[in-house]
């Protein structure tokens, strides 16, 4: 089902497993790729007004699998001395 008008870009993007959960399973039953899958899901949100950015569509729906992926808080380092690195130059960063 490839077909596109004019020239596209690739986008890699992190969603809640739920919702790649959801679009595997379409993707599967239609038979089709899963990009065929997200891209037929934003045509069908956008508005049908030509001139309506795709980002105005899209915004919105990475905002919410964004959200729900982004831990809060500061990082966590695994060894004492990335913590202490981390330390140091968010130090240095203060004082400059």
């Amino acid at each position: 089902m490839l077909s596109y008008i004019g020239p596209v870009k690739s986008l890699t993007i992190r969603l809640p497993e739920r919702l790649i959960a959801s679009i595997e399973a379409e993707a599967r039953g239609r038979k089709v790729s899963k990009s065929d899958v997200v891209r037929a899901r934003l045509k069908e949100a956008a508005p049908a007004a030509p001139s309506t950015s795709i980002w105005a569509t899209a915004g919105p729906i990475l905002e919410r699998g964004w959200a729900a992926t982004v831990p809060a808080g500061p990082p966590v380092f695994g060894s004492r001395a990335k913590q202490k690195l981390a330390a140091l130059v968010h130090a240095k960063k203060l004082r400059h």
